[in-house]
C-alpha cells in the first residue's frame, strides 16, 4: 500500500517492494549488512555507515525500516539512556530460515487448511528423498 503525499497523490517509495524471491528490500539487507559487521549499533551510527558506502538516507527512513525489522523480530532493540541500540537478532546463515518461517507463517494464517493440503500434495508428489527429509525434521526437538 502506498502512503498518500500532501497533494493526494500516491508518495513515492523510498524502499523497494520486496519480490517473493527475495523478501527483504535493499534498505533493509544493507541495514542487517551493517549490523552484521559493526554489532549493536545507533540509528544515527546505522545511517553513518550506509553513508560511508555511498547509500544516503534520510535518518527518519532508516528509522522506519529499523522499527519494522525489530517487528518482525530481525532485530533486538534496547535502550540505553535516551537512544536504542539495535542487534541483528539472526546471522546471515540464519536469515533464509526466519524468513521461510515468516513467509510460513503467512500463508497458513492467510490460507489455513488449503496451504497446509498443498504443502502435503507437494511432498507426496514431490521427490522421495524430500519426504525423507521432512520427517527427520519433524523428529527433531530443536526446531
Amino acid at each position: 500500500m502506498r502512503e498518500q503525499s500532501q497533494g493526494g497523490t500516491p508518495a513515492q517509495s523510498h524502499e523497494p517492494d520486496a519480490s517473493p524471491s527475495s523478501p527483504l528490500g535493499s534498505l533493509q539487507r544493507a541495514i542487517l549488512e551493517e549490523l552484521w559487521t559493526a554489532g549493536e549499533s545507533s540509528v544515527r551510527e546505522v545511517v553513518a555507515l550506509l553513508e560511508a558506502r555511498a547509500n544516503t538516507r534520510a535518518y527518519t527512513t532508516v528509522l522506519t525500516v529499523m522499527i519494522r525489522l525489530h517487528a518482525r523480530g530481525l532485530l533486538i532493540r534496547r535502550r540505553e539512556g535516551r537512544r536504542d541500540l539495535y542487534l541483528a537478532a539472526v546471522d546471515p546463515t540464519g536469515l533464509s530460515a526466519a524468513l521461510s518461517r515468516e513467509a510460513v507463517d503467512r500463508l497458513i494464517d492467510a490460507h489455513g487448511d488449503e496451504a497446509l493440503a498443498a504443502f502435503a500434495a507437494r511432498m507426496r508428489d514431490g521427490d522421495p528423498a524430500d519426504l525423507v527429509r521432512l520427517r527427520e525434521l519433524l523428529n527433531r526437538e530443536d526446531l
